[in-house]
């Protein structure tokens, strides 16, 4: 009998956990978002970049791309993203 509340109540628990780690990832800022982006971009370039540095550089592009401005700079960025990904798998 108490299994089967814990199987029941299992879920939802994780599905509270997820929404809590969500939610403490989007509180930063837009500024802080940038920087981490522009760091990002900055230890990507580096010689000895590698697999890690191509990951979080797009980790960086999803967190910042809901603060770009709408329109040509935005669609920019979706495009650099998606390069970056694909990129990413090969590296």
């Amino acid at each position: 009998m108490k299994l089967r509340y814990l199987v029941i109540l299992l879920p939802l628990f994780i599905f509270v956990a997820c929404e809590d780690k969500d939610e403490a990832k989007d509180e930063r800022t837009c500024e802080e978002k940038e920087v981490a982006l522009i760091e990002a971009s900055a230890a990507f370039e580096d010689d000895d970049a590698g697999k890690t540095e191509c990951n979080a550089l797009v980790t960086a592009f999803e967190d910042y791309l809901p603060c770009a401005p709408e329109g040509e700079e935005r669609d920019e960025m979706e495009a650099t993203l998606a390069s970056a990904k694909i990129f990413c798998t090969f590296q």
